[in-house]
């Protein structure tokens, strides 16, 4: 967001959006870059209570933390390198709460419960050597998956390592009020307890990650997602040319030749299918989304191009989507920012975000100029909203 502030909407039965709540950062020079909600175990006594979080971070390089009910900050995370470029949640099985966020050269696993840094990801010469621009937990939870300004494509295995995994799952105790108020994490190690201050809990480091793969994308890697619930689930990955590729993460060497200097490798993937589509070449930070059935992305020319994920034939999209706006006003120029992380001047059509909701019926994008659109999954389309484009203006 190139103004400082990050809003919620819901729409009532008249198709039209009503917002409900606006946060502004109190420093006209942050920018948000990365949005996500979850949720967290606010008491260890009453695990079953829990607290639905809106996590924001930008170019401060901290991760703001939001009560959606009460709509106070319940704390800001902070450690990250530079600026934060993305923000995934994942729940585990045992209902820990597990926050993955991407910044320059690392990833940093977090544990919404304590508010504890677990993992830092990262570290020459085998990890991201730029900025991290996109992470994405399989979804089992036992690997993320990470994009960057370098081109790589790493996958982080949280589960392989048995230092990380006894930090991220079951280790970390939520903390109540009280301890909250005095920065005190309670953690579990074995069958004992101890209080320990956030610098007490020192994090892991994992420098090496499973694989990395140069040899997808020749440029950006904006864009990350897993396909697939097994362990052999396929990746969607995009970078800054017009098209979004579907492979197979190879395997290379035995784990013990793997990261030798000067080792020669197989093809680290097996390219399966290629989605192409147009008027997004040369701009990156441009995400897609996917349902079950249908994978989306938007353009530089205000266009969002859907594929069927069951057509294993077809490369082009078979709907393209067109919003049309009617324009309020004058556009405002965008604001200039210090942060490393500065994307180019933007035209006012391009649409950088979409997403979709839970069940896949809606579909919703935002564009440069701050309009929010929502389309309605039809019996083989996807229409606007309402039987009629619903927009508004953030």
């Amino acid at each position: 967001n190139n103004g400082t502030s990050s809003a919620s909407a819901s729409s009532n039965s008249d198709g039209v959006f009503h917002e409900l709540q606006f946060y502004r950062s109190c420093d006209e020079e942050d920018l948000f870059y990365a949005l996500s909600f979850g949720k967290r175990r606010i008491e260890a006594k009453r695990p079953s209570e829990e607290q639905f979080i809106l996590l924001f971070g930008g170019a401060q390089g901290t991760i703001r933390i939001m009560d959606v009910l009460t709509a106070q900050e319940v704390t800001t995370l902070v450690g990250c390198t530079d600026a934060v470029h993305d923000l995934k949640v994942f729940s585990t099985t045992d209902d820990d709460n597990l926050l993955c966020s991407a910044a320059k050269g690392e990833l940093r696993l977090w544990n919404l419960d304590s508010f504890a840094c677990i993992c830092i990801f990262g570290g020459v010469p085998y990890g991201h050597t730029g900025n991290v621009l996109s992470v994405a937990w399989h979804p089992r939870g036992t690997k993320i998956a990470s994009g960057g300004e370098d081109g790589k494509i790493a996958i982080w295995n949280v589960m392989g390592s048995p230092g990380v995994a006894k930090k991220a799952y079951g280790t970390a105790v939520p903390f109540d009020e009280a301890i909250c108020a005095s920065r005190l994490t309670e953690v579990r190690i074995g069958s004992t307890s101890k209080i320990l201050t956030r610098k007490q809990f020192t994090p892991k480091c994992q420098r090496f990650p499973e694989t990395v793969h140069k040899d997808v994308h020749k440029n950006f890697v904006d864009c990350v997602m897993w396909l697939g619930d097994d362990e052999d689930a396929l990746i969607l990955s995009k970078s800054i040319q017009d098209e979004i590729i579907l492979w197979k993460p190879e395997p290379r060497l035995r784990p013990s030749e793997r990261h030798k200097p000067g080792a020669k490798t197989k093809p680290s993937v097996f390219a399966i299918k290629m989605f192409q589509y147009h008027g997004c070449d040369g701009v990156y930070f441009v995400r897609f989304s996917m349902s079950s059935e249908v994978l989306a992305v938007g353009n530089n020319i205000g266009e969002v191009c859907l594929w069927d994920l069951q057509d294993f034939e077809a490369t082009n999209p078979y709907q393209i989507l067109k919003p049309s706006v009617e324009q309020k006003g004058k556009e405002s120029s965008p604001k200039k920012n210090k942060s490393s992380f500065a994307p180019r001047e933007e035209k006012s059509n391009l649409i950088r975000g979409v997403d979709f909701s839970p069940d896949g019926s809606l579909l919703v994008g935002c564009d440069a100029n701050g309009n929010v659109f929502c389309w309605q999954s039809g019996n083989d389309d996807i229409e606007p909203a309402s039987a009629g484009l619903q927009t508004i203006n953030l």
